[in-house]
């Protein structure tokens, strides 16, 4: 043993300075190399201890809540969401307790299940508005704005408009409505949204059997012509300015043509009737907001 000591030692004393710095470089790296080997694995296992806690032991569900205006029991959410306290916050399910609640619940629109550190659940609502009835089935389907089903009922509801010219494939309560023609669908969500957003009222049916030409029945009085489905905002604001009573008296029956509004901010009426004296008349016209209205003689 002495001698391979000796060699050894020989050797190294025989070896030229360079090799003897290389040599020390290597092993220094080797050494280097094997701390950072063992700092890896320690978090490794460090890591898999962490996880193995938070999966088993901590970030467990003490409280559940349902966030938002609804119709529905807060404890029949809960449930459905499939969601239980004692659960692991980051294992549970919510895109498919989400999906459940808007299946079974159709009034509401959405459910976000959101997770809140420590150990909180909470079940955003968002209520569904219905927008209009369509006729399916020998009964009336009550939709939102995007078609989806809320329910069903024999008789119209008061203040929700009768929706005509869909040719529904299937209409099952809580999902959204399949319709022959999808574009039809994409005007009539774009209709009712705007409807929506000016809060007009009284409107009675709207009628889709010509898609590039929308119509609404107001009051049943007053047939409305949207013309091409665009810029509906800005064309039922018009709208609801020329029907004020100063512009078109609460008696009269006609035709409102927006088709143009978009373009150069003019809509027309056409009576159906005129009476004498105000046959007589020049046809009124104003600037409403900026758009002019302009009564024409039929």
């Amino acid at each position: 043993m002495d001698k391979k000591k000796a060699r050894s030692e020989r050797k190294w004393q025989d070896t030229p300075y360079q090799g003897r710095r290389s040599t020390v470089r290597k092993s220094a790296r080797r050494r280097k190399i094997r701390l950072w080997l063992l700092y890896f694995l320690m978090t490794v296992c460090i890591l898999c201890i962490g996880i193995a806690l938070s999966l088993t032991v901590l970030f467990k569900i003490d409280t559940i809540e349902v966030v938002g205006e609804t119709r529905y029991d807060t404890d029949q959410i809960i449930a459905l969401s499939g969601i239980e306290k004692g659960q692991n916050l980051f294992l549970c399910k919510t895109q498919e307790g989400s999906e459940a609640i808007e299946h079974a619940m159709p009034y509401i629109e959405t459910a976000e299940i959101t997770r809140s550190l420590p150990s909180k659940i909470q079940i955003h609502i968002t209520e569904t508005v219905p927008v209009g009835l369509v006729e399916y089935g020998g009964q009336y389907v009550v939709i939102s704005s995007s078609g989806k089903v809320l329910e069903t009922t024999a008789t119209e509801i008061e203040n929700l408009p009768v929706i005509k010219g869909l040719e529904i494939q299937s209409a099952e309560l809580g999902s959204v409505m399949e319709y022959q023609d999808e574009t039809v669908k994409d005007i009539l969500e774009d209709i009712t949204q705007a409807i929506t957003a000016t809060g007009m009222q009284d409107i009675k049916e709207i009628d889709l059997t010509s898609p590039t030409n929308p119509k609404l029945n107001y009051q049943d009085r007053i047939l409305i012509k949207l013309g091409q489905p665009i810029d509906l905002v800005i064309k039922l604001r018009n709208a609801m300015v020329a029907l004020q009573p100063e512009h078109i008296q609460t008696y009269e029956r006609g035709t409102l043509d927006l088709s143009l509004t978009a373009e150069d901010g003019r809509s027309f009426f056409n009576p159906d009737y005129v009476s004498s004296v105000s046959s007589q008349e020049e046809p009124s016209s104003m600037d409403p907001e900026g758009s002019s209205f302009v009564e024409e003689d039929t």
